[in-house]
Order: C-alpha cells, then sequence, then structure tokens
C-alpha cells in the first residue's frame, strides 16, 4: 500500500470545529439572565459613583456612567437601557452630592443630572433603534440568503430532473435502435461471402455500431448513472474509478467507512458529478498520478477526501469561476453552501492536493 493510501485511509486530519455538521453557537451575553446582567452592571455603577464621589471637581466620569448604559442597550435592549440610565444618574446625583464635588449653588447638582440624564435617554433610544435596524436588515439579509438557496436547490433538483429524463431517453430509444441495428447487421453477415466487399462493409457498419453503443453508455452515464439511484454513491464511484483509471491511465482508490444513508438522489447525484469534476481537475491541472477519494459516513453528515499525489496549485486563486472547468470548484463550494456544506483544500506546489466535502445529512437530504 503506498504512502498516499495510507494517509488516506486513516481518519483525515481536519480540524474539530469541523468534527460536527453543524456546530453549536456560544452562549453571548444575551443568553444569560437579564436579572444577572442588570445586577452586575448595576454593581459597575455603583463602583463608579463611589470612584466619583471621591475624585476632584476637575475629573469628569460621564464617559464611565455612560458606557454600562450603552451595554446594557445594546445586548438587552432599550426599557433596560433606560433602567440602567437612571439608574446611573442617581448614582451620579448622590455621588456628586455627597462626594468631593463642590457647587456654588446646590441646584447645579441637579442641573448637571438632569442634562446627563437627558443625554443619556437620547443615547439609548438612538442606539436602541440603530439595534433594531440592524437587526431587521440582518433578519432580512438571511431571508434573501435562505431564498436564493432554496432557489438553487430547485434549480439544482430540475437540472438533475432533466439529466436523468435525458439519460432514459438516450438509454431507451437511441440505445435500443442501435441494439436492434446491430443484431440486423449481424444477421446479415452470414449472406454475406468471406473475403467479399458486402462482408466488409458489414464488418465496419456493425464495428461503427459497437462504437456508437459505447459512447452511447457513456453519455448516459455522465448524465446519470442508473447505478446511482439503486446501489449508491460508492459502487457508482468505483465504477467510474475503473472507467477513469482505463481512459486516463491514473490509478484511482476509493475506500468507504461508517454506514451509508439512503441519500436523495439530487443529494447522491450532485456528490458524484462533484468527485468527478476533482478526479478531472487532479488529471487535467495537476498531472496527478494517484488519486485516493474517501467516503466518511457517519449519522449526523458525510466528509470525502480526496488526496492526489500532482504539482498542486494555488488554493487561494482556485474558487475563481472561469470558462470550461465544468462545474468547477466555485461551483461546487456554492451548492455545498447552499447545503449547509462546507469545502476545504490544502494545497502548494510540488505537494499534492487535499480536498474536503462536508455536507450535513438532514432529513431534507435524506429519504427513507
Amino acid at each position: 500500500m503506498t504512502d498516499l493510501q495510507n494517509t488516506i485511509f486513516d481518519p483525515p486530519g481536519v480540524s474539530d470545529e469541523t468534527a460536527t455538521a453543524l456546530p453549536a453557537r456560544r452562549p453571548g451575553i444575551a443568553a444569560l439572565p437579564r436579572p444577572l446582567v442588570i445586577a452586575a452592571t448595576a454593581s459597575i455603577v455603583v463602583l463608579i459613583g463611589y470612584l466619583n464621589s471621591n475624585a476632584p471637581t476637575d475629573l469628569t466620569f460621564t464617559f464611565y456612567y455612560l458606557a454600562p448604559v450603552l451595554f446594557v442597550t445594546w445586548f438587552l435592549g432599550r426599557w433596560e437601557g433606560y433602567f440602567i440610565a437612571v439608574f446611573s444618574i442617581g448614582t451620579f446625583l448622590v455621588a456628586e452630592l455627597h462626594g468631593a464635588a463642590s457647587y456654588n449653588h446646590p441646584s447645579m447638582a441637579y442641573w448637571n443630572a438632569g442634562s446627563r440624564l437627558s443625554f443619556f435617554l437620547l443615547s439609548v433610544a438612538l442606539l436602541s433603534s440603530f439595534r433594531n435596524l440592524s437587526t431587521r436588515l440582518g433578519a432580512m439579509v438571511d431571508e434573501r440568503t435562505k431564498a436564493l438557496q432554496r432557489l438553487a436547490a430547485q434549480l439544482s433538483e430540475a437540472e438533475d430532473s432533466e439529466r436523468r429524463r435525458l439519460a432514459y431517453d438516450i438509454h431507451d430509444g437511441f440505445g435500443q435502435i442501435l441494439s436492434i441495428l446491430k443484431l440486423n447487421l449481424a444477421a446479415a453477415l452470414p449472406e454475406a461471402p468471406e473475403g467479399t466487399e458486402t462482408r466488409l462493409r458489414i464488418n465496419a457498419a456493425i464495428a461503427m455500431v459497437n462504437d456508437l453503443i459505447d459512447r452511447t453508455r457513456t453519455l448516459t452515464f455522465d448524465l446519470h448513472p442508473a447505478m446511482l439511484d439503486h446501489l449508491g454513491l460508492v459502487p457508482t464511484l468505483r465504477r467510474h474509478a475503473e472507467q477513469f483509471a482505463k481512459q486516463t491511465g491514473v490509478e484511482v482508490t476509493v475506500s468507504e467507512d461508517g454506514a451509508p444513508p439512503k441519500l436523495a438522489t439530487t443529494t447522491a447525484n450532485y456528490l458524484f458529478r462533484s468527485i468527478k469534476e476533482l478526479l478531472n481537475n487532479a488529471v487535467k491541472h495537476g498531472q496527478a498520478k494517484q488519486i485516493v477519494a474517501a467516503v466518511h459516513w457517519t449519522p449526523a453528515y458525510v466528509r470525502i477526501v480526496i488526496d492526489d499525489d500532482g504539482a498542486g496549485f494555488d488554493s487561494a486563486a482556485a474558487f475563481t469561476p472561469g470558462h470550461n472547468k465544468g462545474i468547477g470548484l466555485a461551483g461546487i463550494r456554492e451548492r455545498l453552501l447552499s447545503l449547509g456544506g462546507s469545502i476545504r483544500l490544502e494545497s502548494s506546489a510540488g505537494s499534492g492536493t487535499r480536498v474536503v466535502l462536508e455536507l450535513p445529512l438532514t432529513n431534507r437530504e435524506t429519504s427513507a
């Protein structure tokens, strides 16, 4: 077994972040109990008030009172911000009246407190409005993104359905006509004497029909391999690997671990075409001589790792769409993203290439 095969039959070295199909998000401040956040913020305000009461008159603490107000407004909401604003100004007033600061007239402390309260309340209103606008815009972007993803999925399903229809039409129509034509030519062959021009023409016609039948089978397999519906992804990949090796002389090894689920037809067809594209890229652009494709199944996701010993390439520019590139790496990435998956490249000049595809196996993508 070669070194390349040894590196792939072991579990691939992917990061912990991709160890699950849908990693859980870390809880933010907004996920904490609101009374706890408010109590912690109020404690900070009290500490600021204590420092304010012992500070000289020429030091201002306005910003330090305002910071907790803005913090609570952004993470909890407008009314919580109003509460902390009033609490902050109350703390400020007590600190000014009982601290080291002195005024020519006691009413100046109340005037300062009132002006600061107006500024704080206005700040809360503006910040909360901006926060709500940001939230609505984010929700609109998410909604439009999901709509585009649904549209992409529908277009892909329509494309797969049309490919499947064309494959069956070619097989059932054109393929059967060629088979009948071959039978008729074979039946007419004994009627032509050996060495005659007629017999030579019949033999040439039979050879041409055989070539057309082979081309038809290849075309139908490229459009939609029927065995993909009946045998699944990996057996179809192994079949393609055999044909690919005969055509290119490149050794292709396909491995599998885990229990494969019953994939939706659209998903299975898309993964198969993506892997075909990656195999073609490895030979066409990397001049690879050996390729190993490993399919790892888990209940939550499927991970496909493709290694080759080719020349490598610039992974940063690999996703740039171009002409005459088939579905291309950019197309593979966009479709994977629309399905909630991901693609990762590891390549450098002279060291081969590793491509890792991951796709979550949700109920939407599998069928019973």
